[in-house]
């Protein structure tokens, strides 16, 4: 909630990162909503009601500013995920979904969604033409990347996900929610909630990590190791 930290892994100590941030368009909430590394080596942080890259082999970082969608009451968009793209990125906003491309060194924004979507946790590319779209508020859809459209099958309904990890040795995802982590099996369909009483600290999970044959989950109540 009060920024970006740059940790030294060896000796714990961290220091902040200072970004370019705009002060007059973000009323001083500057709390991190993402930082991910994408395939060509950049790295994205959204904070302040900006994204920003700090592009593979460079010093500094690039601030972009979101376009508000048409017909929103919002004065900024907060960015809350990203995947890549064939040719850029997908953004998962407050907003709804938006396709960022860069052409003759220029970011620009693209809004894919359909009006009145609801905030969007995760997206997750599972093809050339389709992605997984996670909403904190309810479930999942499986949609086409170039326009969300309302009205389509939800997925888990009311479990409220937070986001996607692939497992591709195994043809799992791993679906965190607010109500557990759920376990996806792509080729049958088959899935199986895990929740505390299968010992997880808390069945609020905000997302995994793989670590070789470990699954690290942030919870509610900390770290919970699964083997």
């Amino acid at each position: 909630r009060k920024g970006l930290l740059l940790l030294d892994k060896k000796t714990l100590y961290a220091e902040p990162v200072s970004l370019p941030y705009d002060k007059k368009s973000y009323n001083n909430d500057i709390s991190v909503t993402l930082i991910k590394k994408d395939k060509y080596g950049n790295l994205w942080v959204a904070s302040a009601g900006n994204l920003y890259v700090k592009e593979y082999g460079k010093k500094t970082w690039l601030g972009l500013k979101i376009p508000v969608p048409p017909g929103s009451f919002s004065t900024y968009v907060k960015a809350n995920c990203i995947a890549d793209n064939m040719n850029g990125w997908l953004i998962g906003t407050k907003e709804g979904l938006y396709i960022l491309e860069k052409k003759n060194g220029q970011y620009i924004f693209h809004f894919a969604s359909d009006k009145n979507q609801s905030s969007i946790s995760d997206v997750f590319p599972i093809s050339i033409k389709k992605i997984w779209v996670g909403y904190e508020s309810s479930g999942f859809i499986i949609a086409d990347k170039d326009k969300l459209i309302d009205n389509q099958q939800m997925y888990f309904n009311q479990s409220g996900i937070k986001s996607f990890l692939a497992d591709e040795e195994h043809n799992i995802i791993w679906i965190s929610t607010l109500s557990g982590l759920i376990a996806y099996h792509v080729p049958s369909k088959n899935y199986k909630i895990f929740s505390e009483a299968d010992g997880l600290g808390n069945s609020h999970v905000y997302g995994a990590l793989k670590n070789n044959n470990d699954l690290w989950l942030s919870t509610n109540r900390g770290l919970s190791n699964v083997i």
